[in-house]
């Protein structure tokens, strides 16, 4: 298995008409789950969507979704994992316990 990181991609893929315009990373801490295989995280992320697969660029967005990922991943609180700009922030309401749920119940 090669280990990869987030920022070993930036490089590749970071510029204008690219991926990535500017990319920042604002957090990083180690993967504290215990079930973490790729099929797992397939798992968690299927049931995230389906409990509430709500998006609106405005106030349930891709930064909602990877605050929630980064703090279920890591074990943060709430109150200690947000969205990286300021007016995300000000809609956000943590589910992170979606991850964990199977949707049919």
């Amino acid at each position: 298995n090669a280990l990869f990181t987030t920022e070993s991609l930036f490089p590749q893929y970071s510029g204008r008409g690219l991926r990535f315009v500017d990319p920042q990373i604002s957090e990083s801490a180690k993967v504290r789950l215990t079930h973490r295989k790729q099929s797992d995280i397939m798992r968690y992320i299927l049931n995230y969507i389906l409990c509430d697969g709500k998006y609106d660029e405005n106030f349930r967005n891709c930064q909602d979704f990877a605050a929630d990922f980064f703090g279920f991943l890591v074990g943060l609180p709430p109150d200690k994992c947000k969205p990286f700009h300021a007016l995300c922030r000000l809609t956000y309401k943590h589910k992170k316990h979606n991850f964990l749920y199977d949707p049919d119940m």
